[in-house]
């Protein structure tokens, strides 16, 4: 799939496996074209991707760095600044942000095969970072919400912080109960009555905070057939 990236931060899938099985590639195998990508010996200077460990609630950061023999690579935590990462991300349906530091847009092409069945996510307490793996774009509606938490108090409701590249800032919707009891996510194109009818865009990750206080499984359902006559 090839993703279109604007200057700043972009939230990107990593949900593509090799073919033939399903291990995820690892973060230098990720692109095919990584020549796109801003290398540069200050990290400072080079182009990102933060992934997120749920369980400790924080980033971990991999740079693309060019080291004295001018070779550029990806370096993260189980590197150093002259030798490459070696990590893949944690679990399938991790997201993660990528930072371009051009002041243009740049097109990276994501390695491996898209998704064609359901992805099940484990959800932890709190901001998970997590993806739609899938070519297409799928509405909140076609997702089975039955272990979120809804609440007619959008404090106390389940959370998707979508981004917005062009405008580098975030997206929110609420999971809300109205008075008939109905459970429905509200977003900046409906209000606190309606549903939105905002989508997910393809490969794009999202924050999703979850308001319970132990883990739970979110099933993202395939909007691709599997059957070779469709």
């Amino acid at each position: 799939m090839k993703l279109t990236l604007q200057p700043g931060y972009n939230m990107i899938a990593n949900n593509f496996f090799t073919v033939g099985d399903e291990e995820l590639f690892a973060i230098p195998e990720m692109f095919q074209d990584d020549e796109n990508a801003t290398a540069n010996m200050d990290s400072g200077k080079a182009d990102r991707i933060d992934t997120w460990d749920a369980a400790q609630q924080k980033y971990v950061s991999y740079y693309r760095m060019t080291n004295r023999r001018q070779t550029d690579f990806w370096w993260g935590k189980e590197g150093s600044a002259t030798t490459p990462t070696t990590e893949s991300f944690q679990t399938v349906g991790d997201g993660a942000f990528y930072y371009n530091q051009k002041n243009e847009p740049i097109t990276l092409t994501l390695s491996g095969q898209v998704k064609g069945v359901n992805t099940e996510v484990t959800i932890a307490p709190g901001f998970n970072l997590i993806c739609n793996p899938y070519p297409v774009d799928w509405a909140f509606t076609e997702l089975d919400w039955s272990s979120a938490t809804a609440n007619m108090d959008s404090g106390k409701a389940d959370r998707i912080d979508a981004w917005d590249a062009e405008e580098q800032k975030y997206v929110s919707y609420y999971y809300m109960t109205n008075r008939r009891q109905t459970d429905f996510w509200w977003g900046k194109e409906g209000s606190a009555t309606t549903p939105t009818t905002d989508s997910i865009p393809a490969g794009q990750s999202f924050f999703y905070y979850s308001q319970k206080d132990s883990d739970w499984t979110l099933t993202l359902s395939t909007p691709i057939s599997t059957d070779p006559g469709n």
